[in-house]
């Protein structure tokens, strides 16, 4: 039995997904995903796989007894409340954190690394780099090979190495739903009839491992980039920060003579139809994220210039 948690952002949920899809395939074993912490905690826009794509696979919250989840709230981790409950069943449960082994026969044991001490290192820890890690992960093998119930917590390795390699499938699996918003009706029009250039502007939240992309230039070069190699190229930037976007122009490489664009409507549960809008540009500049990173992926277009940070993004093939 293998089970995967989706966390995170529709990005983050999508690479777990393909993840999970992987997995299915190659161990042939009976395989389950975990979407606990959507139903105990308020984040971004909650589990959005079922609603914006259909998706419905064998969920550990079915298994849950009556009130479980209301009990689960005043645990410390919602890893906790789900361990016991595969614990229930058999144990003892192989859990891979980002790719590092732990083994945990009791659920207890997990409750004990929730110390004080645990959640000030956590930040660090968890967003340390980690393409060292995708070429030397010995790991890797064991996700399908392993009989042992598995549980992927939080297994965010942001690489093409770890999901279904069926491209095509998968576009058919993350298949948008038609656009309904005039808006957007308008402006994919004018993104399919231009050189478009999509750009990602993900601040907030992400400033911990974006924040020295704006400080180094890196969006700056890839947009002087582009202009070098890119006819009559039009600029259409998705962000959350539009109003930081417009006064900054200089940071991003633009000036009030480009041919600019700034997607700022598509908010809350309608957030998902910017990553929609950047699957149909000609052209894609990265920045760390994984709701960047489908934005190209997903792409109906064959030939492209697509630009990654440098030691992101692997199969990216210009690094700036």
């Amino acid at each position: 039995m293998k089970v995967v948690a989706i966390l995170g952002g529709l990005g983050s949920q999508m690479f777990k997904y393909a993840f999970f899809l992987n997995i299915r395939e190659k161990s042939k074993e009976e395989c389950w995903i975990d979407t606990t912490s959507y139903h105990l905690n308020k984040v971004w826009n909650g589990y959005e796989l079922e609603r914006i794509f259909g998706i419905k696979e064998k969920d550990m919250v079915s298994l849950y007894p009556e009130n479980y989840l209301e009990d689960a709230r005043n645990m410390e981790s919602w890893k906790y409340a789900v361990l016991q409950l595969i614990e229930t069943y058999k144990c003892p449960v192989t859990r891979f954190f980002k790719g590092k082994e732990k083994s945990y026969r009791t659920a207890d044991e997990l409750q004990r690394t929730q110390s004080e001490f645990f959640r000030k290192i956590h930040w660090y820890i968890t967003y340390l780099p980690q393409i060292w890690f995708h070429k030397k992960d010995k790991y890797r093998e064991r996700y399908w090979e392993s009989n042992e119930i598995q549980y992927f917590d939080e297994f965010n390795h942001l690489s093409d190495k770890y999901i279904l390699k069926d491209k095509v499938q998968l576009k058919k699996i993350f298949q948008f739903p038609e656009f309904e918003e005039k808006e957007n009706v308008d402006i994919a029009e004018r993104i399919k009839q231009t050189e478009s250039i999509a750009i990602h502007v993900r601040r907030s939240d992400h400033m911990y491992d974006n924040g020295r992309l704006y400080d180094s230039g890196y969006i700056k070069e890839a947009v002087s980039y582009m202009k070098a190699h890119v006819k009559e190229p039009v600029f259409f930037v998705f962000s959350e920060e539009a109003e930081w976007c417009k006064k900054n122009l200089d940071i991003l490489g633009l000036s009030t003579q480009d041919n600019v664009y700034f997607i700022d409507w598509n908010i809350g549960e309608k957030s998902f139809r910017d990553m929609q809008l950047m699957t149909y540009c000609k052209h894609n500049i990265l920045i760390n994220s994984s709701f960047s990173w489908w934005g190209y992926y997903l792409s109906s277009q064959e030939k492209k210039i697509v630009i990654a940070p440098k030691n992101n993004w692997d199969e990216v093939e210009i690094h700036i």
